[in-house]
């Protein structure tokens, strides 16, 4: 894989403070733009302070305040979480580990983030990223073929390469 994003030092590069402390239960972390400061909660595995942490970097980043009304906070948070998703996994990776699996689980732990993450990165795919997948996709399944393999997708299989190749991915009925 690439060289991976690492929001604690880009927090710090922007001048902004991490503290993994306490926070609102219903938060897994939030940035305070007027004490420049991205607080994370206790008790998230790596992979969600991490997820979480870059999300917080993009605020930091865009220097947001909560918004004027409910349609406007969702909308920020709809665009800094794709922002962070596409920071943390840029799409050479992710089609190395499509590649690799299907399972959206696997796929997460391999790109060391969270299924969040992944879920805002395949939605916001763009033409060329999803063509790129599915050429791979395609190749994986020639190779699997060649070697005897099924490469049917199960369940989870399917959702994944749905999200991520469209219609063209590798689906094929089992002999």
């Amino acid at each position: 894989m690439g060289r991976r994003f690492d929001p604690y030092r880009s927090l710090a590069a922007v001048g902004v403070d991490f503290y993994v402390d306490a926070v609102d239960q219903e938060l897994l972390g939030y940035y305070d733009d007027a004490r420049r400061v991205v607080m994370v909660a206790r008790g998230l595995r790596q992979v969600e302070r991490r997820s979480t942490a870059a999300h917080e970097y993009v605020h930091a980043v865009r220097r947001d305040e909560p918004g004027c009304t409910e349609w406007h906070e969702r909308k920020q948070e709809l665009a800094v979480a794709r922002t962070a998703a596409r920071l943390l996994i840029p799409v050479d990776d992710l089609v190395r580990a499509l590649v690799w699996s299907t399972d959206a689980a696997e796929v997460a732990e391999e790109l060391w983030v969270d299924l969040d993450t992944l879920a805002h990165r395949l939605a916001a795919l763009g033409p060329d990223e999803r063509r790129v997948i599915q050429q791979a996709l395609r190749g994986a399944c020639a190779v699997g073929d060649e070697e005897g393999g099924n490469s049917a997708p199960g369940n989870d299989e399917q959702a994944v390469r749905a999200n991520a190749a469209g219609p063209a991915g590798c689906e094929r009925a089992e002999r």
